[in-house]
Parts: structure tokens; C-alpha cells; sequence
């Protein structure tokens, strides 16, 4: 079901009714993992945690809209967590998972997080991995000016670089920011990645609003057991600020700093994140 073959995961379906391409692994309660960008499902047999949490689950794991090995969709000048919310919940209406146990990384925190606002009965525990809630920043402690210099200098050059220059163009940027490297000198697996993802990419960068405000209150209300995992590596960064304001909000809620770990931390340390989320998961209600 999980071996990679020819840079494919073998036993990928696309689902009717969704346009969703997903792996399911293992058998027990419905769990679910969100990609963030820049990547595909293919990341989580990568970073070990299919293989891991099906040891005793049944492993759910979608290309969210717009990422390999999903059909191209057209896209307009409005993209976001959202979007990404509202396929999850088809994704399981289909399937017919009743309520699941779901993670998410990155930007797939972000619609995980708003799918559980929008339907929390549809999440039994929910773990989010650094969401990128970034109009947050303004709003929180140590925060002022973090999100408005982020879209000057990273966030609009990328979009300007894809509409401007075309994918190389976008990537190149993209990879200059995130690696400080240019995209022809990253490792070969995240040019890989980079390449199959970059319509998703474009579709993010260049949205009207890629960034969509979540109220505090939503957020205060939602009683939904969460964990909240944070890498050490970003320590007073953006990702730091934003956890800890989620951490304040959620009532139900725990955090996990993991040590010496980057915003990859799934790839950084996948044994101790397999256990960590395993645990969690299996805790009792």
C-alpha cells in the first residue's frame, strides 16, 4: 500500500464525488493527516507516520486540492484554508468515516483547525502542528509588524515572482526564502516536492487572502481535545507566537514544544512525533 514506486505511492485512489487523491493504510479508528504545503501525501510515509499510525488505525491521508497527484483545477484569484476545510468534510462524507481522529501540519493545520470549527462533531481529537493563522500576529503579544513585514518581503514577492516569471520563477523565491538557497541547489526530494505541488503553490500565493482571519472567540469555544505541536527551532518566531496564542484560546487543549526540531518536525524527529501523536490519540475520553 505505501511503497513508493517510480515517485508515486502505490495504492493511491482518487475519490469520486471529491476529486481527492488519498492513501488508506491499516484498519481501526478513522484517523487523518493534512499535508502542508510545498508537499504531497506522499509526506507522510516520508516522515514515517502512515507506516507508524497504522500499525493500529485506519490511516486516511489526501493530497489536499491543487497537489499531486490530484487532477489540475482552476483556480481564481480566491484560495484558502477554507477550501481545504470544505474538501475534508466531503472526503470523509464519502468515505463514511463518522467522526475521526485528524492531524495537521502547516497550512493543512489551518483548514484542519477550521473544519473542526465548522463541524466539530466530525473530530473526535484533533492535533495541529504549527498553523500558519498569520493575521493573528497583530493581535498578540510580541507580535506587531511580524505578518505586515512576512507579506512585504516574503509572502507578495512569491506570488509577484509566479505572476511575473512564471513557476521557475515563483519556486526559485520560494526556495531562496525557506531554504536560503536558490531552488536548483535544495535537496533533490524537496525539488521534487516543490515541483509536483507548485500548482498549489501558485494558487496560495497569489489569492486575494491566502490567510483567512479565525476569530478568538470561534477558537475559545471549541471544546474539541487538541494537541498543539511546536518546534523548538522556532522559538519567539512567528510559528511560536501563533501556538501560544492557540494554546491560550482552546480549552480543551495541551502543548508539546519539541526540541531541536524545525517547522519539519514530522521529518526532523518522526519516531518521537509518531509516539507523541500515537499517545494522544489513544488516550481515553
Amino acid at each position: 500500500m505505501t511503497d513508493i514506486q517510480d515517485g508515486y505511492v502505490a495504492g493511491v485512489r482518487t475519490l469520486p464525488g471529491t476529486g481527492l487523491a488519498y492513501v488508506e493504510a491499516g484498519r481501526g479508528r478513522p484517523t487523518v493527516l493534512l499535508h502542508g504545503s510545498l508537499t504531497d501525501l506522499r509526506y507522510w510515509q516520508r516522515s514515517g507516520q502512515l507506516d507508524a499510525l497504522a500499525a493500529g488505525r485506519r490511516v486516511i491521508t489526501p493530497s489536499r486540492r491543487h497537489n499531486h497527484p490530484n487532477a489540475p483545477r482552476a483556480f481564481g484569484e480566491a484560495y484558502d484554508a477554507h477550501d481545504d476545510a470544505a474538501d475534508l468534510v466531503a472526503l470523509l462524507q464519502v468515505l463514511g468515516t463518522g467522526p475521526v481522529d485528524l492531524l495537521g501540519h502547516s497550512y493543512g493545520a489551518y483548514g484542519a483547525l477550521l473544519m473542526a470549527l465548522d463541524h466539530p462533531g466530525l473530530v473526535r481529537r484533533l492535533v495541529l502542528a504549527e498553523p500558519p493563522i498569520m493575521r493573528w500576529l497583530p493581535l498578540v503579544e510580541r507580535g506587531e509588524g511580524i505578518w505586515e513585514r512576512f507579506e512585504q518581503r516574503v509572502w507578495r514577492p512569491i506570488g509577484d515572482a509566479f505572476a511575473d516569471g512564471g513557476d521557475e520563477a515563483g519556486l526559485d523565491v520560494t526556495a531562496r526564502w525557506y531554504f536560503g538557497r536558490p531552488y536548483a541547489e535544495i535537496e533533490s526530494a524537496w525539488q521534487h516536492d516543490f515541483r509536483d505541488s507548485v500548482r498549489e503553490w501558485r494558487a496560495l500565493t497569489t489569492s486575494c487572502d491566502a490567510f483567512p482571519v479565525v476569530p478568538f472567540e470561534r477558537v475559545a469555544a471549541l471544546a474539541t481535545k487538541t494537541l498543539i505541536l511546536s518546534a523548538g527551532k522556532n522559538a519567539g518566531g512567528f510559528n511560536d507566537l501563533i501556538d501560544t496564542q492557540l494554546a491560550a484560546l482552546l480549552p480543551n487543549a495541551r502543548r508539546v514544544v519539541v526540541p531541536d526540531v524545525s517547522h519539519e518536525l514530522f521529518l526532523d524527529a518522526p519516531e518521537l512525533l509518531a509516539r507523541t501523536v500515537a499517545a494522544f490519540f489513544a488516550e481515553d475520553d
